[in-house]
């Protein structure tokens, strides 16, 4: 997984550049292999606000930095870097920054060499710098090489704008009742349950019991089809033994007829 990183070095960048141009009001968090980094607490805080437990789940895994975010890394072990660098307002909408930060986060690119995309992360306030190209699609087309498959054969759920790429990737795209407008507009399927609501089970039970009655059909169409060919060898073979028949019959009557005019 350490290719996927963005190096410490352009970490502290990233969270340099565009926390000067965001202002105040956003939070920032970095997220690493082994968990999360923040130099405020209240991320978490208003993570729970937007999404119940889940800012508290985050947080368990949490070390709150106190000097700079790359000797914090090293001390935590983050040795390659990071995932990626969050940043969350509790008011302000992911596009507002991902417009602000857009250029600083290009210049950071074209200065390092390192590709990096500003890219929305599901949440409606909330927007994370990652490595360019490495998205939930990206990863889908990795895995699709790697065991042998077409995205013909994915099913995937999504209910943010993060999920865009995705949802159009797979050969099925599901987007949950509850999800972004855009997104349904897009999606395949617009499963009648929110994500609060097993949205995703519902739909992959659905998807089961479709599968089933689709196996019982071939299974019984494949028995049907090789009833059919058993009957019809069975008909070549009584062809071929009549035929046979006929051709004794006949050598038969001719024998018959010669031994007739041999009488005589």
């Amino acid at each position: 997984r350490d290719v996927n990183l963005v190096p410490s070095s352009i970490i502290t960048m990233v969270i340099e550049e565009c926390s000067s141009l965001l202002g105040e009001g956003w939070r920032m968090s970095i997220d690493g292999i082994n968990g999360w980094y923040t130099s405020d607490e209240s991320f978490f805080s208003i993570i729970d606000i937007k999404m119940p437990g889940v800012g508290s789940k985050l947080k368990k895994h949490a070390t709150i930095v106190r000097d700079d975010f790359s000797h914090s890394l090293q001390n935590a072990g983050e040795h390659n870097g990071a995932i990626r660098v969050l940043f969350l307002h509790e008011t302000i909408t992911w596009d507002k920054g991902i417009e602000t930060v857009k250029i600083a986060v290009e210049k950071i690119s074209k200065k390092t060499g390192f590709p990096l995309a500003a890219v929305p992360t599901g949440h409606e306030n909330s927007f994370e710098v990652a490595q360019k190209g490495l998205g939930k699609a990206g990863m889908l087309k990795l895995l699709c090489k790697r065991i042998g498959i077409t995205s013909e054969n994915i099913v995937a759920f999504g209910d943010g704008e993060n999920d865009r790429e995705m949802i159009e990737f797979a050969g099925l795209g599901i987007a949950m009742k509850n999800g972004d407008a855009s997104l349904k507009q897009i999606a395949d399927k617009v499963s009648s349950k929110t994500n609060n609501e097993d949205g995703v089970a519902v739909e992959i039970e659905k998807l089961m019991e479709k599968y089933d009655e689709e196996l019982l059909r071939d299974n019984f169409l494949r028995t049907k089809i090789s009833q059919v060919k058993a009957l019809e060898m069975k008909q070549t073979q009584m062809d071929k033994s009549k035929a046979e028949l006929k051709k004794i019959l006949t050598a038969a009557l001719d024998l018959e007829a010669r031994v007739k005019d041999l009488q005589c």
